[in-house]
C-alpha cells in the first residue's frame, strides 16, 4: 500500500506537466524562414552584369550568397550584382537565417555565361561622309576600322590611296588627340587595359583582334581569330627622316590619349607573330601611328 501511495505521489508533477501542456494555447513554433531569388538575366555573355533578387515573406532575415564563377563570389546583401568574367554554366546558393532557424535554396547550372558577340553597330563620320563599323567590346563602343580622316596633315601608308582603304591614315599624336569625330575620341591606356582583361590578358587578347589570315599580315599572324570584332589589319607606322614608313603587315600600333611623363605617350601594338597585345608607355609622341576612336 505504501509503495502505491509513493507511486501516485511520484507521477503527480508529470500529471501537472500534461494537464499544462494540455492547456497550451495551440500556437505553433516559428518556422525558418521562407527563401528564393530571381536573377535580371540567365543567359548572359562574359562581362555581362547580373541582378539578384531576395524572395522572401519574411523582412527581418540575415542573407548569405555564394556565386559561383561570379565577382564577389560572396555576399551578404538582399539585392547583390554580380559580375560574370568566364564563360560557363554557374550555381547560385542562397541561405536565408533568422531566429527560428535557416533556410538553403541552391541552383546548379542558374546562371550561363557564352563568349561574347561583336556587337557590330556603325559610325559615320559627319566631317567627311565616311562610314566605319562599330565593335562592343567590354561594353565600350569602340572603332572597328581604322580612323582616315584627312585632316590635312596626316598621311597614307607609301602615300598610296589605295592603303587608306584597310589601313586608314598614320596621326602623331598631337593630330590624333584631334582627329575622332564629335562624341568619340581616344581611347585611354585603362579602356584599352579593360578591353585586353576582357579578352582573355595580354598574351592572348592580340589574337582576338586581328584580322585573320595573311590578306593584311605578313605570315605568320599567330593566333589571329578575330574574335572581338575588332578587326586590326597590320598597318605598319611612319617615322620621318628615319625608318620612314615600315612594319606594314608585321605590327600595327594605335595611340591612347594617356601622357606619360617623359614627353611620351602610351600606345597598344599588335604583331604578326605572336597572339600578344602590347600596352607600352616609353611611345615618342612625333611616331605616326593608327587611330581608333570610343565613344565618349
Amino acid at each position: 500500500m505504501q509503495h502505491l501511495i509513493f507511486l501516485k505521489r511520484a507521477l503527480w508533477p508529470v500529471f501537472i506537466l500534461l494537464l499544462i501542456s494540455g492547456c497550451d494555447d495551440g500556437e505553433p513554433s516559428p518556422a525558418p524562414p521562407s527563401a528564393d531569388f530571381e536573377a535580371s538575366e540567365r543567359d548572359i555573355h562574359i562581362w555581362d552584369v547580373v541582378q539578384f533578387r531576395l524572395v522572401s515573406e519574411n523582412s527581418e532575415v540575415d542573407t548569405e550568397w555564394h556565386f559561383e564563377g561570379g565577382s564577389p563570389r560572396y555576399s551578404d546583401e538582399n539585392d547583390p550584382e554580380v559580375l560574370y568574367k568566364a564563360p560557363g554554366e554557374y550555381g547560385v546558393t542562397l541561405t536565408v537565417r533568422n531566429e527560428a532557424g535557416e533556410t538553403i535554396v541552391e541552383q546548379e547550372k542558374f546562371i550561363v555565361v557564352s563568349e561574347y558577340d561583336n556587337h557590330y553597330g556603325s559610325l559615320t563620320d559627319t566631317r567627311d561622309g565616311q562610314t566605319y563599323k562599330v565593335a562592343i567590346i567590354a561594353g565600350q563602343h569602340i572603332m572597328a576600322g581604322n580612323l582616315n580622316f584627312d585632316d590635312g596633315k596626316a598621311v597614307l601608308y607609301d602615300n598610296d590611296p589605295e592603303n587608306g582603304e584597310v589601313h586608314g591614315r598614320l596621326y602623331t599624336w598631337e593630330m590624333a588627340m584631334e582627329a575622332c569625330p564629335p562624341d568619340w575620341r581616344l581611347p585611354t591606356r585603362s579602356e584599352y587595359a579593360l578591353i585586353r582583361e576582357y579578352l582573355g590578358g595580354e598574351y592572348v587578347a592580340g589574337g582576338k583582334m586581328k584580322l585573320p589570315g595573311t590578306d593584311h599580315w605578313e605570315e605568320p599572324n599567330e593566333w589571329a581569330t578575330n574574335s572581338s570584332g575588332f578587326s586590326a589589319p597590320g598597318s605598319g607606322m611612319y617615322q620621318p627622316g628615319h625608318l620612314e614608313f615600315y612594319s606594314l603587315g608585321e605590327s600595327t600600333t594605335y595611340w591612347t590619349m594617356t601622357e606619360t611623363d617623359y614627353d611620351a605617350a602610351w600606345s597598344m601594338v599588335l604583331m604578326t607573330r605572336n597572339g600578344r597585345m602590347a600596352i607600352q608607355n616609353t611611345t615618342s609622341k612625333e611616331l605616326w601611328f593608327s587611330v581608333r576612336c570610343i565613344k565618349d
